[in-house]
């Protein structure tokens, strides 16, 4: 995970390295209760990612998500002040 200021932003970066979302599943991540592996039978509901997208959207932050180099970054725009 890094942070950096640019301007008047901030800009955290997440990186799940060793790992990617098919390219064609990758814009479903947030939709609730989505998963990508099927067959995972693991705790989880698929509502994480969703949750976490509508927290944001709220506070009109900018997002995204993308395979980079054997890696899933997940990055977030938000304001340094309100």
């Amino acid at each position: 995970m890094t942070t950096k200021s640019w301007g008047s932003e901030c800009v955290l970066t997440v990186k799940n390295v060793n790992s990617s979302i098919p390219d064609e599943e990758i814009r479903h991540v947030f939709e609730p209760f989505y998963k990508v592996d099927k067959s995972r039978t693991g705790n989880g509901t698929g509502l994480g990612l969703y949750i976490v997208k509508s927290f944001l959207e709220y506070h009109d932050f900018r997002f995204s998500i993308a395979n980079q180099e054997s890696s899933v970054v997940f990055t977030i725009v938000m304001p340094l002040s309100v």
